[in-house]
């Protein structure tokens, strides 16, 4: 990895990291081997098909994140902290899969389509944070926005393959701050975004209304109130 951090005037900073990993024998769950044979062998125990963890994989990862700050003071008006971040990153199976000679026959089960997409695509691929933070004297108020790049299904069949879209996200928060005392009411996910909704395939006939794997959940609004002490 390699980084740098610019301070171009006093209230901004900038930093932009880049990063490159490779991990040679990755650890990722197996494929779920269910032929005629694996299940003969697995019936004295009860069970018909089985899965496992192997090092099975070599991946390799590139990625850059981008950050940038500045505090803006409007005198008797109070201060504005204003923050930024991007992150793009990209992670790929390279090479061929470590298949022991006993499972040769199974290859395609040992790492399938499903853990390659988990793997490679079952993430956003980028994502963007901005946040502004106003404080006045013992009042605050926070907003933040999140964009969650797109990410894809996890399926064995390609015609069944789903792209989930990018989707926005705001929390805002707003605070009071009496002497040792904290007193906050926000709001969570303010216009109750959901994820795409799966396929009528990727569904389980109707029963997973959206994706279990989205990087932001499933339950929409949410409404809190928090209080704090500090002695």
């Amino acid at each position: 990895g390699a980084g740098v951090v610019v301070t171009p005037i006093s209230p901004l900073s900038l930093t932009v990291d880049f990063y490159r990993i490779a991990i040679d024998d990755r650890i990722v769950l197996s494929g779920n081997f269910t032929a005629t044979r694996i299940a003969e062998l697995l019936a004295p125990f009860g069970a018909n098909s089985a899965r496992f963890f192997t090092n099975a994989i070599d991946t390799r990862t590139n990625g850059v994140d981008v950050t940038a700050s500045y505090r803006l003071a409007l005198g008797s008006a109070g201060d504005l902290q204003l923050r930024a971040g991007y992150n793009n990153t990209l992670t790929e199976v390279v090479g061929e899969v470590a298949t022991p000679p006993q499972l040769r026959e199974f290859s395609s089960v040992l790492f399938d389509r499903i853990e390659r997409r988990r793997i490679e695509c079952g993430q956003p691929r980028d994502n963007a944070r901005f946040d502004g933070e106003w404080r006045r004297d013992r009042l605050g108020v926070n907003v933040n926005l999140a964009r969650f790049g797109e990410f894809c299904s996890f399926t064995l069949n390609p015609a069944d393959d789903q792209e989930f879209g990018a989707k926005w996200l705001t929390d805002v928060e707003a605070s009071f701050r009496p002497t040792g005392y904290l007193f906050a009411l926000g709001v969570q996910n303010l216009f109750n975004v959901f994820p795409d909704r799966n396929s009528t395939i990727n569904s389980f006939n109707g029963i997973q209304t959206f994706p279990s794997h989205s990087p932001f959940g499933m339950n929409g609004r949410g409404l809190y109130a928090r209080v704090g002490r500090t002695f």
